[in-house]
């Protein structure tokens, strides 16, 4: 068995309920930085200068001024694509420069980004997983977090338009059962001589 490598970055993405935070918290375990990009997102909301950009952008559609309700702008994104677009526009940038500085600093990182066909940062991964699990079983795991469905629905549509023909090693989710997902990622990992 060879060394295993010092540097070394992974990218997890995928749709809604495939499973990305678990596959990327089972991957850090393995000695990996775990980034996540909801969590920098969230951060973001609540931090100038990307939250004045937002409530300036969106203050005809905030109920208070001066603060940022997540869910009511997730509802909004999802049915309005000039309004999704305009959110990317504004926090991709800040989301980007993030997730490049923290490459910088850990030599083997794992990043989950359900956003990452967006943003073209192929180049930076050693890998890229692309999670995948059966529709009916997103939509149950999407459920047991209080999304509703017309929100599910709305959320599919997008993202398959965005993970259409998308270039990575695809990892199939179909479990409830994470010790078999923990099998199928070690034996990933060992391949690569990363554990």
């Amino acid at each position: 068995m060879g060394t295993s490598p010092k540097n070394y970055k992974i990218a997890v993405t995928g749709k809604a309920g495939t499973g990305k935070s678990t596959a990327s918290r089972i991957i850090a375990e393995y000695g990996f930085k775990l980034i996540e990009a909801d969590k920098i997102a969230h951060k973001l909301l609540e931090q100038n200068p990307a939250k004045s950009k937002i409530i300036s952008a969106f203050q005809d559609d905030l109920a208070d001024p001066n603060h940022i309700d997540r869910k009511a702008l997730a509802n909004l994104i999802f049915y309005k694509q000039e309004k999704r677009e305009l959110l990317n526009s504004i926090m991709h940038p800040y989301m980007k420069k993030i997730i490049l500085e923290e490459m910088k600093k850990y030599p083997r990182l794992i990043l989950e980004a359900a956003v990452l066909p967006l943003w073209n940062l192929e180049p930076q991964f050693d890998l890229i997983i692309r999670m995948v699990s059966p529709d009916n079983l997103r939509k149950k795991r999407l459920l047991s977090k209080g999304w509703s469905s017309d929100i599910i629905n709305q959320m599919n549509k997008i993202q398959d338009e965005i993970f259409d023909n998308y270039p990575a090693l695809t990892l199939d989710n179909s479990y409830s059962d994470q010790n078999k997902l923990r099998k199928k990622i070690e034996a990933l990992l060992m391949e690569r001589n990363l554990i």
